[in-house]
């Protein structure tokens, strides 16, 4: 059923995956029953299974299509860092706008049903963070961050993106959040400053 993915789908079969999205949020994967999805859908629940087979297939695809672009939010290297970044967190926030944005709340449904992701994380989150830890790499091949791990690194970026997505019900529009100030002040910790003429000077 691995078609489902990223493929462009027929009416029904797209009408299908929206349901299974919607009461996957919803739900959970437990509560967004075969017959619950199809009825949402307007269709029998027989042709939810000759379209995808079980659950889990439609499921699965409903996931992973929802995580498709995810990989575009990582932008190609400009030479400056600060202002990737800040390209980067726009449009992460932006694409997680608003806590009730079903693409965010699929994540812990992955994580919680081992057949939904099956050995490996889904290829679009590996692509994501392939593309986010080649970002960094990229800019500390250039000496503008520091050493450390890519990967690490990624998530000390994001942790705190995803926290006003998840808690936008409390702390409001995620997009409202200062991003260039945010941005200043993770490079406060990670960035290799330039040392001035001057300052190399005072060194001789």
């Amino acid at each position: 059923m691995g078609k489902y993915l990223l493929t462009e789908l027929d009416p029904i079969a797209e009408r299908i995956l929206e349901a299974a999205l919607q009461l996957l949020t919803e739900r959970g994967y437990k509560g967004a029953t075969t017959a619950a999805i199809a009825q949402q859908a307007g269709v029998a629940e027989l042709t939810l299974f000759r379209h995808f087979g079980n659950k889990a297939a439609l499921v699965k695809a409903a996931c992973h299509r929802s995580l498709a672009a995810l990989e575009d939010l990582v932008p190609e290297p400009t030479g400056d860092v600060e202002v990737d970044l800040l390209t980067f967190a726009t449009r992460y926030l932006m694409h997680f706008k608003g806590a009730r944005d079903r693409k965010i709340f699929v994540l812990p449904e992955i994580i919680r049903h081992p057949e939904l992701r099956g050995d490996a994380a889904p290829p679009q989150i590996a692509a994501f963070r392939q593309r986010q830890n080649a970002l960094i790499a990229h800019y500390q091949a250039l000496g503008q961050l520091k050493p450390g791990d890519p990967s690490e690194i990624g998530m000390d970026f994001l942790g705190p993106l995803l926290s006003r997505v998840l808690m936008a019900d409390l702390w409001g529009d995620p997009t409202r959040m200062d991003v260039p100030r945010y941005v200043r002040h993770f490079l406060t910790g990670w960035h290799v400053p330039v040392s001035s003429p001057s300052s190399q000077e005072g060194r001789v």
